[in-house]
């Protein structure tokens, strides 16, 4: 809910689109990179963009953007997103690749079950 490269209402725009069955997560305080390890790549050295520019390479404005958007202190911590993420699309995985049965109430207990989860919205199909 925090993505400052793909607002918040164009990923409402693009679930509302999507065909069904169809699920819509959102992590609390997460950035574009929230699903990605960028953030973590040189973390120590002040983050990847960080150790591009003091190796000399030129990054370009959108690319700085991207680079840094989800990456902040105040933005989720990527293993908690991660936790979420992978818990997300494992039951997705296995309700439609291994025929697991419905996820539905797992997906509709993860606000309540984890704290970093703002909202879940699904659409089943007809």
């Amino acid at each position: 809910d925090s993505d400052g490269v793909v607002q918040p209402p164009q990923t409402r725009k693009g679930y509302d689109k999507s065909p069904l069955p169809k699920r819509l997560v959102v992590l609390a305080g997460a950035g574009h990179l929230a699903f990605s390890d960028l953030c973590l790549i040189g973390a120590s050295q002040g983050g990847i963009l960080q150790v591009a520019l003091d190796s000399g390479i030129e990054v370009l404005p959108l690319i700085a953007t991207l680079a840094r958007d989800g990456c902040a202190p105040e933005d989720l911590a990527p293993e908690k997103g991660f936790a979420i993420i992978h818990g997300a699309t494992s039951a997705a995985l296995e309700e439609h690749l291994t025929c697991r049965g419905d996820q539905s109430a797992f997906f509709a207990s993860l606000p309540t079950a984890l704290p970093n989860v703002a909202t879940v919205e699904q659409a089943a199909a007809p």
